[in-house]
């Protein structure tokens, strides 16, 4: 599982960089580069809560289901990359956020 850095502060799940999400889903079965990629669990923050109690406890390593077939991180749907990052500080929707380990290997 990648180590999974989170620069989505405006994500319901996001806890000081790391996301509280078991696993995650990164979208883009298309994509040749980054921003046509983003983070499918992405869920806004409501309101001006306190970091959600509710989201658990954030942790380094998160499990990454990849559908950007073309990205060479890519195994079988899984990320296999050692470190992976979640791109979109302020995103309101999950369109705005994308994966910035994305790296096309273009067949």
């Amino acid at each position: 599982m990648p180590d999974l850095s989170c620069a989505v502060t405006s994500c319901f799940y996001n806890k000081t960089d790391r996301c509280c999400k078991e696993n995650i889903q990164v979208e883009g079965a298309d994509a040749r580069v980054m921003n046509e990629t983003s983070c499918g669990s992405f869920r806004p923050r409501r309101g001006d809560s306190f970091v959600n109690m509710e989201a658990g406890t954030p942790e380094a390593k998160t499990s990454v289901h990849c559908e950007a077939h073309e990205c060479v991180h890519n195994d079988n749907c899984n990320c296999v990359a050692d470190r992976i990052g979640i791109a979109g500080a302020h995103a309101c929707d999950c369109k705005e956020t994308e994966c910035s380990t994305f790296s096309c290997g273009c067949r």
